[in-house]
């Protein structure tokens, strides 16, 4: 099972570190086989602008990042307007042409065993959020007599009573009312008391898939 630290920390009042969540993890009888910090081995990972696309067996992309139009070459196919993830690398000379730092893609970001295209950022004010940047991703292995805990609010709770932490539960709105749009018919007499609850779901992004 993948498990990103904020979505433990999302459920506990107190956030625990990487150390901690190994610790409690492998006392409560389950083994970390791995992790990964998202974005890892990239000093600074920024939001790039397509300006230009001079299109060629290697693509050469002006784009405008942090201010600066910088050309960046890449294979993948990107047009103009699209905003990709730009991570500073050193130069990279071909022929006469220099490449200024590279594009990412989930691959190379740590998201995906594999990737087959540049990641595309939809709100670059919060890119880091987007692509949960700093992040940590752990591999666990959960045995098959604990299939509770292969969901994420279970597992939280579950470190949290052997942490001793205040755990915080999911947080949902409830405006309980009577009125209803729609007709309700009850063909048992025998029924004394008849209850309905009525979810109604806003539209939103599907989050990255881990």
């Amino acid at each position: 099972m993948r498990v990103l630290l904020s979505d433990i920390n999302a459920f506990l009042f107190e956030k625990i570190s990487e150390g901690d969540f190994v610790f409690a993890l492998e006392k409560m009888g389950f083994e970390v086989e791995g992790k990964r910090k998202i974005g890892e081995g990239f000093e600074r990972i920024l939001p790039a602008r397509v300006l230009e696309v001079e299109r060629g067996r290697i693509n050469w992309v002006k784009a405008k990042v942090d201010g600066e139009v910088l050309d960046v070459s890449t294979t993948d196919q990107v047009n103009v307007g699209e905003v990709l993830l730009w991570a500073d690398v050193p130069p990279k000379r071909f022929g006469e042409r220099v490449s200024m730092g590279m594009f990412l893609s989930e691959e190379e970001l740590g998201l995906t065993e594999k990737s087959e295209r540049l990641a595309r950022v939809s709100d670059p004010e919060n890119y880091k959020k987007e692509f949960l940047i700093g992040d940590v991703l752990f591999d666990v292995y959960i045995t098959p007599n604990r299939p509770d805990l292969l969901g994420v609010l279970w597992m939280a709770k579950e470190i949290s009573l052997f942490l001793d932490l205040k755990f915080k539960g999911l947080e949902i709105e409830e405006n309980a009312s009577q009125k209803f749009d729609f007709p309700i018919e009850i063909l048992t007499e025998g029924c004394d008391i008849y209850t309905l609850r009525l979810i109604r779901l806003k539209k939103g992004e599907t989050p990255i898939e881990i």
